[in-house]
């Protein structure tokens, strides 16, 4: 079964193209988009085969990436 997560990040000012440039690489995660208006500068489309692929993403890796300030995820039910 996948899992998909979706993820809305805060950057630093002026970050979020590079953020996303980034987070674009990482293994599972298939989109990252700027975000033109809101509490939010990036959102993150993931897609993991097993939820504890996930944590290690945000918990290894978004805490890591220079210009993220903050994150909030949203784990779909039933998708």
């Amino acid at each position: 079964m996948t899992h998909v997560v979706f993820v809305a990040i805060q950057t630093q000012p002026g970050l979020a193209g590079d953020v996303c440039e980034r987070l674009r690489g990482e293994r599972y995660v298939h989109n990252a988009c700027p975000v033109h208006n809101g509490p939010y500068d990036v959102v993150l489309l993931v897609e993991v085969p097993d939820i504890a692929d996930y944590h290690v993403l945000a918990l290894e890796v978004l805490p890591n990436i220079v210009g993220i300030d903050d994150y909030e995820s949203f784990i779909a039910a039933g998708v």
